[in-house]
């Protein structure tokens, strides 16, 4: 399904799309693309401030979305830009018990990456045809139980983004995407964003490969 792009459905928020577009662009939503509906939700939040009295503050959850949308984040007087996150854990690098080498591979890979402050839960899963079902949650390492609610997460794949989201109030997230070698996984806004190589970390391989692997304190890789 091909989407139009954030600079349409700003205008398409405003009313400032001629009849045939926004005709076009409302079928597109009627057939429930979900992307563009969230898209839209944004753009039309950003509107209705924008045409209250100048002296109003947006929310802080409207500026991190809007942030979100465009993968805005910039570097700060202080040097903060977004952090190279390291590999913590990967369930495909845990050797096999004895006995079960010839099992079939597992349907779904657990992976964990992060820094000091924050770590990222992943699920992959199979999904249909090439692309992957992405299950997650960002984590403060200091307050595990609070939620990091409307954190950006963007796949990015070069210099573009195939594919965007928020977190929920519990800080999870979820997104369908081609696992190609190139794509790479962006969570988080301003100093404290997170930038990980998944395409590249999660490359098919061997059932059965070894690996050395690091445990985070209070993570259960396996679900269950």
């Amino acid at each position: 399904m091909s989407h139009f792009a954030d600079e349409e459905w700003a205008d398409f928020a405003r009313n400032e799309v001629e009849s045939d577009q926004q005709t076009k662009m409302q079928r597109h939503l009627d057939d429930g693309c979900k992307r563009c509906t969230r898209t839209l939700r944004v753009w039309r939040e950003v509107s209705r401030i924008g045409g209250a009295e100048g002296s109003y503050e947006p929310p802080a959850s409207v500026v991190r979305q809007v942030r979100g949308l465009y993968g805005i984040h910039k570097r700060t007087v202080a040097g903060r830009v977004a952090q190279a996150a390291r590999l913590l854990f990967d369930s495909a690098l845990a050797p096999l018990p004895a006995g079960v080498r010839s099992a079939a591979v597992p349907s779904s890979r657990q992976v964990v990456f992060g820094n000091q402050k924050r770590v990222v839960k992943l699920q992959i899963e199979k999904a249909v045809d090439d692309r992957v079902a992405l299950l997650g949650q960002i984590v403060d390492q200091k307050d595990p139980l609070r939620g990091l609610e409307n954190q950006p997460v963007l796949v990015r794949e070069g210099r573009g983004t195939v594919e965007r989201t928020l977190t929920n109030s519990l800080g999870e997230f979820e997104l369908t995407l081609e696992l190609t070698p190139r794509v790479r996984l962006q969570v988080g806004d301003g100093g404290d964003c997170l930038v990980f190589d998944l395409g590249a970390q999660c490359a098919p391989r061997h059932a059965g490969e070894g690996g050395s692997q690091r445990k985070i304190k209070g993570f259960s890789p396996a679900r269950g």
